[in-house]
């Protein structure tokens, strides 16, 4: 009695804490990631270079108008004003690029000095020019040499023109001879040129001689034919008037051509920025938010078609600066209510969301899970015993054990993290083996009592003789179990030091609380209502088949087992994560409205991270020819994707970012890319999460599952034929459930098994189908301790029905999972129901044929050495 009392008040306080459970879970989309993959590495560097291109949340908004809609920018900044929230939007680039454009404005007011300056220094300069060319021409300078054509024109040209202009003559000159020109046929473009090359050479700054070019060059075409050095009457003035009215025909042209080349200087786009330019020049106010929306889509139009416009024009891509759901969740909220009349639907996606979603679909599942799985529990347990009460007590002592084991698992959470799926499966694993170590303790009390022995000594002996098997089993399962903490992932790490808990837990319970309740009441005739314990005398069970069926019958389950096995071992399964993600939640409507709208991947890119001095546009331009790529956004054209020595080039699948496709993908990109390229992203970390957990599972997590597994069994039966015979039926349990999952899968959902399945389905398998071979070999070494004529076939009697209707219990607690909204935990819970199923099935039938057929090889092999 006073071991019950003990448990209640244990399980009293550890309630206290197995309700906190769910505040340590964790819901991270990449919990499988290891830290020396990849695409962990890649996000790293993001993090660290690239801080605006983290996966944060992204609010998807469709409009009733066009993104670029007067209204649709006034819905925007109305409640952009409102809310002061951190946000990256086409509007805020769109913002920016009009302060710019309003400050080139404002200082491309100062030109205006510059052209008038430089086009009134030109003209003087110009009829400089023409009035030298006429007093050489007049006096016949150009006959005479270059020395006394000079030195006469200084004379003649004394205060006419300045002294500094006197070497126009050695130009004119020398430009005349050159070209062969008759002196008398020199036209006004002839000595433009003269005039401009010599005021080039007195211009050092870029900027007033790319004006002063322009100008020249749309000077020149009006000056052509014309000779107005030959109205010289001694009046320079009138020809620079002449010239100057040339001038301003030209200005405005120039002005145009100036813009242009100051654009290129900018780097911007010489449609907008001339206009502006051209728009200050005219000193009108340009229309800055037609320019500077112009400006962007010349600039950053495939990253703006990409990432934050639909190509209808009729949804945008707000990203905001948080991952926390609540708050994310709260700002779409208050756009949709700001945007009536104007937004059609507001959604959210990323990370935070997709974790949320993650964790209301668990909790929800958990325990619409849990509520079937006790259901179905309790029918087959109340099959099994016949009996209300004796149906009830071993779940309360599960219940027990199970919360026990989360409150340490509570506690564990509080320094390790726990992804939430853990949580699920170790309470349908404790349920499930719990139950079967209570119902087999149960059993063997009820075999005992129908010997006619007391409650206490059938309770005693049920303790000893199955409390044994199941000592032995529970540290096969939880070592099996453990195995998955080898992996290097928050996943599988995670459940690998959790599922333990309980099935340790609950094994104590059934061991020490369970026998002591059966001693208390287990003479009860409620106990046992409405069926009863009749004591009557234990028959012998010498049945056996002919050798004939048992060696077809083995020989059937060999070619089954071949078959299953290599399609297990070749099998790869899915990588859609998206299965995780229950349909009808806000975050899977948002992943298929977005596709309608967006290149599918455009939430979760794939990234390259490259040195600068690489050939950067030559690999963007082999990205783009790749097969599955709907944009590449190039660094080398976007200067915020060069951070140091570091390039970032975006590419944006045309599959989802958790989609076989995508990750497909990603090995391409893997294979051509330049050694010492790292490639990441939310696809690269999905496929890196495949390949480095099937690695580590395959090295490390199911070496010491088998190796655990043959040790217990080795300890547990000494005998190597035993070993060797549930060694087959765990084998052939394994890949018959695989096998028969995934055609199950695909006819109810039209998917594979996800990838991770099968390894989860292997260990499970190991641990659960160890306990079932336990369980009939312990009574196959009884059978043979009390000399036994048929030890191999009479468990069949006594523990077969016992270790099927356990399997009914556990697979009736993972068949519960059927009703998880995620597709992925409904065929974890299928695969793992068939394991269940198909690990007893093999333990108490299959067991004893293999035996039987090895027993008769090994006789027939003696009779050949004797003769």
């Amino acid at each position: 009695m006073k071991k019950i009392v003990l448990w209640v008040i244990i399980a009293l306080i550890a309630a206290k804490f197995a309700v906190q459970l769910q505040k340590v879970l964790v819901y991270s989309e990449t919990a499988m990631l290891p830290p020396d993959a990849e695409s962990y590495k890649v996000g790293k560097i993001i993090d660290e270079k690239f801080p605006e291109m983290k996966n944060n949340t992204i609010l998807f908004v469709e409009l009733e108008v066009n993104v670029t809609s007067t209204s649709a920018w006034r819905w925007y900044w109305s409640w952009r004003n409102e809310t002061s929230v951190n946000v990256t939007s086409i509007y805020d680039m769109w913002k920016d690029s009009i302060k710019g454009l309003t400050k080139l404005y404002s200082n491309s007011k100062k030109f205006n000095n510059m052209y008038k300056g430089l086009s009134q220094g030109l003209d003087r300069l110009w009829a400089a020019v023409d009035v030298t060319h006429y007093i050489m021409v007049v006096n016949g300078l150009y006959e005479l040499s270059k020395e006394e054509a000079v030195e006469l024109f200084r004379a003649l040209a004394a205060g006419v023109l300045p002294e500094e202009l006197s070497d126009l003559a050695g130009a004119l000159y020398d430009a005349v001879h050159s070209n062969g020109v008759d002196p008398l046929a020199v036209d006004e473009s002839f000595t433009l040129s003269i005039a401009y090359t010599k005021m080039n050479s007195t211009v050092s700054a870029d900027v007033p001689r790319a004006y002063l070019k322009c100008l020249y060059a749309n000077l020149k075409p009006l000056a052509a034919g014309k000779q107005y050095w030959l109205e010289y009457p001694l009046d320079y003035n009138s020809i620079f008037q002449r010239l100057s009215e040339l001038t301003d025909r030209a200005e405005p042209s120039a002005v145009r051509c100036f813009a242009r080349w100051f654009a290129g200087k900018l780097d911007l786009p010489a449609g907008p920025v001339s206009e502006v330019i051209y728009s200050a020049y005219l000193g009108t106010k340009p229309d800055f938010r037609s320019l500077a929306l112009e400006l962007l889509f010349q600039k950053a139009g495939d990253l703006l078609k990409t990432l934050f416009v639909s190509q209808d024009w009729k949804a945008t891509t707000i990203r905001l600066a948080t991952n926390d759901y609540r708050t994310a969740d709260e700002i779409r909220k208050m756009a949709s209510e700001a945007g009536r009349g104007i937004v059609q639907k507001a959604y959210l996606l990323g990370p935070g969301v997709i974790s949320e979603e993650l964790q209301q679909a668990n909790v929800e599942d958990a325990e619409r899970v849990q509520s079937l799985s006790h259901v179905l529990v309790l029918a087959v347990l109340f099959a099994l015993t016949r009996s209300l009460v004796a149906s009830i007590i071993p779940f309360v002592v599960v219940g027990i054990g199970i919360v026990v084991g989360m409150a340490m698992a509570y506690f564990l959470g509080l320094f390790y993290p726990i992804y939430h799926i853990a949580r699920t499966l170790m309470v349908t694993t404790g349920l499930g083996l719990g139950l079967d170590y209570s119902i087999f303790i149960l059993a063997r009390f009820k075999e005992e009592a129908v010997k006619g022995l007391s409650p206490r000594d059938a309770a005693r002996v049920a303790a000893k003789r199955a409390g044994h098997a199941v000592a032995v089993s529970a540290v096969a399962a939880s070592l099996g179990f453990l195995s998955l903490a080898l992996s290097g992932t928050l996943m599988l790490d995670s459940m690998g030091v959790t599922i333990p808990l309980t099935v340790v837990a609950t094994a104590l319970a059934a061991i020490t609380l369970l026998p002591e309740i059966l001693a208390v009441i287990g003479e009860k005739r409620w106990f046992w209502w409405p069926s009863k314990v009749v004591v009557r005398e234990e028959k012998p069970f010498e049945a056996r088949p002919r050798e004939g069926a048992l060696l077809a019958l083995f020989l059937a389950t060999l070619v089954l087992t071949a078959y299953s096995l290599h399609f297990y071992i070749n099998y790869k399964g899915t990588s859609n994560t998206l299965l995780f993600l229950p349909e009808g939640t806000e975050a899977y409507e948002s992943l298929v409205e977005f596709s309608k709208k967006f290149p599918p991947g455009a939430w979760g890119p794939i990234y390259v991270v490259a040195p600068s001095e690489g050939d950067v546009r030559g690999f963007v331009e082999r990205l783009s020819a790749l097969p599955g790529v709907a944009a590449v956004i190039d660094p080398t054209e976007y200067p915020q994707f060069k951070k140091d020595d570091v390039a970032l080039i975006v590419v944006v699948p045309s599959s989802q970012p958790f989609s076989d496709e995508a990750a497909d993908l990603v090995a391409r990109i893997r294979s051509i890319r330049p050694e010492g390229w790292l490639v990441g992203g939310t696809p690269a970390e999905m496929l890196d999460t495949r390949v480095l957990v099937t690695e580590a599972f395959w090295t490390r997590v199911a070496p010491f599952a088998i190796a655990a597994t043959a040790v217990v069994l080795a300890v547990a039966t000494r005998r190597a034929r035993l070993v060797v015979g549930a060694a087959y039926s765990l084998l052939a349990a394994i890949s018959w459930a695989v096998l028969i999952s995934h055609y199950a899968s695909l006819a109810l959902w039209g998917y594979e098994l996800y990838w991770i399945t099968p390894l989860l389905a292997f260990v499970a398998t190991l641990g659960i189908g160890t306990d079932y071979n336990v369980f009939f070999i312990s009574r196959v070494v009884e059978e043979l301790e009390k000399g036994s004529r048929n030890p191999l076939w009479a468990p069949l009697k006594s523990v077969a029905p016992v270790i099927l209707g356990l399997a009914s219990i556990m697979a009736s607690a993972y068949f519960g999972m059927l009703i998880a909204r995620s597709v992925a935990l409904r065929q974890m819970g299928l695969a793992l129901g068939f394991s269940a199923l198909f690990a007893a099935v093999n333990a108490a039938l299959l067991n004893p044929v293999t035996l039987s057929v090895l027993a008769l090889l090994a006789g027939l092999a003696v009779r050949k050495v004797r003769h």
